[in-house]
């Protein structure tokens, strides 16, 4: 009988929703700090969080309950490569509704279909990932004004940044309708 070799990993392409501010901010130090675990209002985690105390949050689709939330919150969704950050970190699949759903009655908010979650959590034992940008594969917007698109620009170096006309074109990322810098 052959050993199967069991990896966790995270998905290969991964989005996080963010203000421009802490776009910004990110970009310029080329750092990105990570949450405690601790403090994650997650039923059940995923992994020890004694062993892994930060983590990061990111959808697995564009038309998760989280990314779709954010956008009316947070300016911009990062596009990163989970194939680059599995080789760095630790990551695992979690069901944020899952536990939620399971204990609501069929008039909670929760109960419903509608929540999509398919949220991927970066475990980390260090509290930021430096150099970021290389795990970044494209920026996504459709509220930007001018001078933060200026200054995207300027601290960017080679990520593609896309600027869409409205919410709905993000979230399917149709690049034909964004102005790509």
């Amino acid at each position: 009988m052959k050993a199967r070799l069991l990896l966790e990993s995270l998905t290969n392409t991964l989005f996080h929703s963010t203000s421009i501010h802490n776009l910004k901010f990110m970009l310029e130090i080329n750092t990105f700090f990570l949450s405690q675990a601790k403090y994650s209002r997650l039923i059940q985690q995923s992994t020890n969080t004694e062993k892994y105390p930060y983590y990061m949050s990111l959808a697995r689709t564009m038309n998760s309950t989280y990314i779709k939330n954010s956008m009316f919150l947070n300016d911009v969704v990062i596009e990163f490569d989970g194939e680059k950050l599995s080789q760095n970190f630790k990551g695992k699949p979690v069901d944020w509704f899952g536990s939620i759903k399971s204990k609501s009655t069929s008039t909670s908010k929760f109960s419903s279909n509608k929540n999509y979650e398919a949220e991927d959590r970066l475990y980390s034992k260090k509290e930021e990932i430096t150099n970021i940008k290389k795990y970044i594969k494209a920026i996504h917007t459709v509220r930007l004004i001018d001078a933060e698109i200026k200054r995207v620009k300027e601290l960017k170096d080679n990520i593609p940044l896309y600027i869409y006309n409205n919410t709905s074109d993000l979230l399917s990322r149709n690049k034909n309708k964004a102005q790509k810098l």
